[in-house]
């Protein structure tokens, strides 16, 4: 029998060429997906397939791999295999690696510089050394990419209950393989849910959690997405200079990126922040431009949602009619696509433009009906609110809360 030190060999099979563009734009998808900038490193390719950076090489130069490392390769990331996608080599062509993947050994190396590389797959000690991968842990790393994609999947529909779910599964994984930026967006994203329930200060506290991860490692597109949310459960407690500097910030941050490049969601939360501030010609630029970097798509939220924020603009200068004209479009956008908490939110905005109009008792109809659709969507601030509002004996009475609510 051949001792255990020496290496098994198998006939050498490589990916065929549609296999590896395959492969590559999938990889190349998955890395930007989790929110990384530039070109795939060589070690972030190596973790996302779950092989070690030379077997990576050896996949992506057409090198002779075993046919059930490739497999994995592919299974890693979630593609489905072929067998027709590799073809066989002889030994005389190359060498072959070992069937099993390698043996990673965990270790710990302090340092007073963040230099890890941060990519969901590989592992990262928050404390600023570098933990590698355990054995086997890198298998599980594009499940921790499903979760939180799933998780904003259902943040995004209004499923709030469940994006909560996925994101604790998340950041139970996420600590288990050592992911900072795995992490750090979980967290993120149960901030973004809570915050969507109502529970602002709870999402502070989780936004606020994540900040020093995605700072430590220099994650800049996720450090800004954070700084925006932050910035926006702030204002809507009140907090509007608090939110001002997280906005500038986040807009800083991305100009860091890329200097000629302006966000569009920054700049449209900059805008509610001057509108408040009783600035609605500054309001009014900063929503233009905003509007003007996604022209292109007229159904996309945010530009129904610069819509209904010039809309109330019009109406903090007195134009109700032309404001109500805006608001019921972006309404009807919303009812179209059966999202109840931003139907909530527009009937609440609608609701403050009757009242302005003198129409109290539609304006009483819009604030029930948001109240229950509130209720529905689980967010008890707005729930809390409406009915707050609805028992008020003056309906058309100032409340700075309710202004708040109508720009963010």
């Amino acid at each position: 029998m051949p001792d255990g030190s020496s290496r098994q060999r198998h006939r050498a099979s490589r990916l065929t060429d549609e296999a590896l563009r395959l492969l590559e734009e999938r990889v190349a998808r998955v890395w930007s997906d989790m929110g990384h900038e530039g070109r795939v490193t060589r070690a972030g390719r190596a973790a996302l397939l779950g092989v070690s950076i030379s077997t990576a090489s050896r996949i992506f130069a057409r090198a002779g791999n075993d046919r059930s490392v490739l497999r994995q390769s592919f299974h890693s990331v979630g593609l489905p295999w072929n067998d027709a996608y590799c073809e066989i080599m002889t030994l005389q062509e190359a060498d072959v690696a070992p069937v099993s993947g390698p043996s990673l050994r965990k270790l710990f190396r302090r340092s007073s510089s963040a230099w890890a590389l941060a990519v969901a797959t590989a592992a990262l000690a928050v404390t600023g050394g570098f933990v590698a991968l355990k054995s086997g842990a890198a298998e599980q790393g594009p499940r921790l990419t499903v979760l939180n994609h799933e998780g904003r999947m259902a943040y995004n529909r209004g499923d709030q209950d469940a994006a909560l779910r996925l994101a604790a599964d998340a950041q139970r994984l996420a600590r288990e393989l050592c992911s900072a930026d795995g992490l750090a967006e979980a967290l993120r994203l149960e901030g973004d849910a809570l915050a969507a329930k109502g529970d602002l200060e709870a999402a502070i506290a989780k936004f606020q959690e994540s900040l020093p991860i995605w700072r430590t490692f220099e994650q800049k597109r996720g450090l800004s997405m954070v700084l925006e949310s932050l910035g926006v459960a702030k204002a809507r407690l009140g907090n509007l200079d608090e939110a001002e500097e997280h906005f500038k910030e986040s807009l800083g941050v991305l100009r860091d990126i890329e200097p000629q490049s302006e966000p569009p969601y920054v700049l449209r939360w900059l805008g509610s922040i001057a509108a408040l501030r009783g600035n609605t010609t500054a309001a009014r630029v900063w929503f233009d431009r905003a509007a003007h970097l996604i022209a292109d798509q007229p159904k996309q939220a945010m530009q129904i949602d610069i819509k209904a924020l010039r809309g109330m603009t019009l109406c903090l200068d007195g134009s109700h009619d032309q404001a109500l004209k805006e608001i019921s479009s972006c309404l009807e956008h919303w009812e179209a696509r059966e999202h109840p908490r931003w139907i909530a939110n527009t009937l609440v905005q609608r609701s403050t433009v009757l009242v302005a109009s003198g129409r109290h008792e539609e304006a009483r109809s819009d604030l029930e009906r948001a109240h229950v659709l509130y209720a529905e969507a689980n967010d008890t601030r707005g729930a809390a609110l409406t009915a707050q509002w609805l028992q008020a004996p003056d309906l058309g009475a100032y409340d700075p809360v309710r202004q708040i609510e109508n720009f963010f």
